[in-house]
């Protein structure tokens, strides 16, 4: 049952030097005969019980235990290697296609996006990034975004918060809030089906990475990621946008 484990890594340390190519090529003809419900026609999984077994007998009570129970064993093992593969390939995905790779907890990965940092920005802005582009405008207001998708759960968590930011200040401010993924404005009662490029524009300029949500505020501030979610504050959230708002409509 090792064998298929052994195929994988004396297939990449093949890669390097050829003392493993010939390990690999049996690895992988007793692996190939495993699949098939074959038996194992290469020596390699009896070469690598035999390796174990002899480093172990120093320990006969672990040398027998392990001699017993190799079989179950290897096959716990080759169970571990691929649940930990198949959580690796999850988690890449979600650091990818949300920028955590960890969605439930952010917090607890450490390839989680960062708070933004401050540049000559109001010390009311804690984590929105300053730019020295001039304001951006529509309709003679400053121009405010937020990109989100419909099944992003930090979206769906701030995504109200903003909304209701836009609505209250709507005198003030010319505001969209595009999902990606739809195309829709959720700050309309009409589906959209299609985000005008300009906006798009907006969105790749910040933030090359493609993630969500992305803030762009009057293309003078902008922020990536939610702030304060982990302590599920949703205050502070908004007040983070009105500090923002204040400085946009000094400029």
């Amino acid at each position: 049952m090792l064998c298929i484990v052994a195929w994988i890594i004396f297939g990449f340390l093949g890669i390097f030097s050829a003392k493993y190519r010939e390990y690999a090529k049996d690895s992988f003809r007793c692996a190939f005969n495993l699949v098939k419900l074959r038996p194992c026609e290469s020596d390699i999984d009896r070469k690598i019980k035999t390796k174990i077994i002899s480093k172990l007998l120093r320990f006969p009570s672990a040398a027998r235990f392990v001699m017993k129970y190799y079989n179950v064993l290897s096959l716990a093992f080759v169970i571990l290697i691929f649940a930990s593969g198949g959580y690796s390939i999850y988690s890449l995905y979600n650091l990818i296609a949300y920028g955590t790779c960890d969605v439930e907890h952010p917090e607890n990965c450490p390839f989680s996006a960062p708070s933004a940092c401050i540049i000559n920005a109001s010390a009311d802005i804690k984590t929105f990034t300053a730019t020295s582009y001039p304001v951006c405008k529509e309709d003679g207001k400053p121009l405010v975004i937020l990109f989100s998708t419909s099944f992003c759960p930090h979206c769906a968590w701030i995504g109200p918060t903003f909304d209701e930011f836009a609505e209250e200040n709507k005198d003030k401010i010319t505001a969209y809030h595009w999902d990606l993924d739809t195309k829709d404005n959720r700050l309309t009662g009409e589906v959209e089906t299609s985000i005008p490029s300009k906006y798009l524009d907006i969105y790749k300029k910040f933030n090359p990475d493609r993630t969500v949500p992305t803030f762009a505020f009057g293309c003078k501030y902008y922020r990536i990621g939610t702030a304060y979610e982990a302590q599920n504050n949703l205050t502070a959230e908004k007040e983070e946008f009105e500090a923002v708002l204040r400085e946009l409509l000094k400029s």
